[in-house]
């Protein structure tokens, strides 16, 4: 088999993680990886570098249409020159080019995520512009099983994974939340208000850590609500990379992941999820469809996205609390590590 394994994606390597993962992963298992994506002058996540892998970027820049070009002269001539038989490329903008291009190659499309516009037409118009380029490609790779039906078959299952950011064994004794994330279109201002009724109902004033960036509409939303609702032990640190967030995946014991429970969040299943699970932690989810196949009564609790339903929440974790164990949780969920996604779902992908 032709070890050469290309991944072309329109992120600058380590902004996506899935990626970065694929990436380190195929080449411990003795695959000889490249990546093609863009590079940014000005970036608050700064572009990583992972041993044995070879980083060939492109400088982003302000006219798309000739960076398009450029971008994808570099794809051709990589595939080109070094005889790339096996090639993912993450959906985007002309994608199809490349199995046109080179009919004989393994060449993947994959699918991270549908259109998460507020506006049903254009989302509608978005994923039917994803069917149609889907039909260029011999194979798809999809994040999860939903993403894959509404695309339609044949797919294969590529799923979202994660590492373990905390090896500290968690003591689950008073509750100590923590999020880390994107504050945009989470409405994690509700998540505070539940968690204010929560602590005037049980005067149980837990801490909750907040790891993250927002639009300032976002943030301040979120600051208000923090002081309109009297909700207690609240706070944001702003963006931090995963080494200087590791502090709280050690100190804190119950992960949040709340995001809006919309048809286009449904089958979208955040990172932090796995990290927070794999990292021996409780897990509070809204109910989603992605988050409540990975959900179970040993390792947290679901809830709607309302202040109301988080507040119940934080009830039925305070009150199983002496139940949790780090290992289980981390046990139950160890086939979404990214080494074995890559063994059971990347590496079967490719054949040549």
């Amino acid at each position: 088999m032709n070890n050469r394994f290309l991944i072309i994606a329109p992120y600058q390597f380590g902004e996506l993680s899935d990626c970065y993962y694929w990436a380190k992963y195929a080449t411990i298992k003795g695959m000889d990886v490249t990546y093609i994506g863009y590079k940014y002058k000005r970036r608050e996540i700064k572009e990583r570098s992972c041993p044995g892998v070879k980083i060939k970027s492109v400088l982003h820049f302000e006219n798309r249409y000739i960076l398009g070009f450029v971008f994808y002269i570099k794809c051709i001539l990589e595939i080109l020159l070094r005889r790339h038989n096996n090639v993912i490329i993450c959906y985007m903008p002309m994608c199809q080019l490349l199995p046109k291009i080179f009919p004989n190659r393994n060449i993947i499309l994959d699918v991270r995520t549908l259109s998460v516009s507020n506006n049903k037409e254009e989302r509608k118009r978005q994923d039917a512009a994803l069917i149609r380029v889907k039909k260029s490609f011999g194979k798809c790779s999809v994040i999860s099983e939903g993403v894959g039906q509404k695309i339609g078959a044949p797919y294969f299952l590529l799923p979202l994974g994660a590492e373990p950011l905390s090896t500290k064994t968690k003591v689950f004794d008073v509750i100590k939340l923590f999020y880390i994330g994107t504050l945009d279109n989470r409405d994690l201002s509700k998540f505070v208000k539940g968690l204010a009724l929560f602590q005037k109902k049980t005067g149980k004033f837990v801490s909750f850590d907040i790891v993250g960036v927002g639009s300032n509409d976002e943030t301040n939303k979120i600051v208000d609500m923090i002081h309109d609702s009297g909700a207690q032990n609240v706070r944001m640190h702003g963006y931090l990379n995963h080494d200087e967030a590791k502090k709280f995946f050690d100190e804190c014991n119950v992960g949040v992941c709340f995001v809006p429970i919309t048809e286009y969040y449904q089958y979208q299943p955040p990172t932090k999820l796995y990290e927070y699970l794999l990292s021996g932690m409780v897990a509070i989810s809204t109910n989603t469809i992605s988050n409540s196949e990975v959900m179970t009564d040993t390792n947290g609790v679901v809830i709607n996205d309302t202040p109301e339903s988080v507040c119940e929440g934080l009830e039925k974790i305070l009150k199983d609390m002496k139940k949790y164990s780090s290992k289980q949780i981390e046990e139950g969920v160890i086939n979404y590590h990214w080494s074995n996604i890559v063994s059971n779902n990347l590496l079967p992908l490719i054949v040549n």
